[in-house]
């Protein structure tokens, strides 16, 4: 559940600033292809998008008007139990009002 995914993220954390402290003080990068080969799926889908976006800025241009208007819509328009705040809300026990101010603080009156 949720305990899983901190304790994977506090593990690739330390496992990551110990291959980039080995790598900065030129001890060699051993230990960062190990990072590299151990996580691919984590390094793949921060490195691709990065090249991407680098190579063709028209494409993050792109990315963010069609997904950025879906996040905020979706955040508003979809049932409370399918939204990403309510679901982060509900795993950390602090209720689905918690996590977004009331609608009424919207700018936007149809928001």
């Amino acid at each position: 559940g949720v305990a899983d995914i901190e304790s994977y993220i506090d593990r690739v954390g330390v496992e990551l600033r110990e291959a980039m402290q080995e790598a900065a003080t030129g001890r060699g990068l051993e230990r960062a292809r190990a990072f590299a080969s151990e996580h691919r799926g984590l390094v793949l889908s921060t490195v691709v998008p990065l090249a991407i976006v680098l190579r063709y800025p028209a494409a993050g241009v792109a990315v963010m008007r069609l997904l950025g208007p879906a996040f905020v819509l979706s955040s508003r328009l979809l049932p409370p139990r399918m939204q990403w705040s309510s679901a982060v809300a509900l795993s950390l026990g602090t209720g689905a009002s918690a996590s977004r101010p009331p609608r009424s603080a919207s700018p936007c009156r149809y928001l």
